[in-house]
């Protein structure tokens, strides 16, 4: 036990063989040294348990599995769509962030006993509706946020129809 902490290495032949421990009390040693009992009990608990494991009173330990680089999490997953009574409504933003994309394309968040919910203020003049809608879905895309954009409101889409 002595050499695992250090207070007495194997290869100084000046130092103790066996050592009496008080609890608060500093580690002298018989030269004159001190020893400094930074991480002891750390140490000392690693060498009883190689010991016990030595004698077979241990298993051995389990050697750690390695951990993976980067964990993938799935991207949340945000619709977009008109209801029937022709709002715009955003579901699925339940974090900050797609939280402050929405209210900075222009949606208005409201909390009740639903939950968060997102939707476009029914000021929002009709034209502007798919402008807005297809504003949040490419914030949140650039975000890496999985976006369902309800083909109305696709201005890309809308786009293309209106130059066939």
């Amino acid at each position: 036990m002595v050499p695992s902490t250090g207070i007495a290495p194997h290869s100084d032949p000046d130092a103790c063989r066996w050592i009496a421990v008080r609890n608060q009390a500093p580690l002298a040693r018989e030269d004159g040294g001190v020893h400094h009992a930074y991480r002891d009990a750390f140490q000392l608990q690693t060498e009883c348990h190689r010991i016990a494991t030595e004698l077979g009173h241990l298993p051995p330990a389990p050697r750690p599995t390695p951990r993976a680089q980067e964990t993938h999490v799935p991207a949340p997953y945000i619709t977009i769509n008109t209801k029937p009574s022709s709002s715009v409504s955003a579901k699925g933003a339940s974090d900050d962030l797609s939280a402050t994309l929405l209210k900075h394309a222009g949606f208005q968040q409201i909390e009740d006993w639903y939950g968060r919910r997102h939707r476009l203020p029914t000021t929002t003049l009709q034209a502007d509706r798919a402008a807005v809608a297809s504003h949040a879905a490419e914030m949140l895309r650039a975000a890496r946020y999985s976006v369902d954009l309800d083909p109305d409101l696709d201005t890309s889409r809308l786009a293309s129809c209106i130059a066939l």
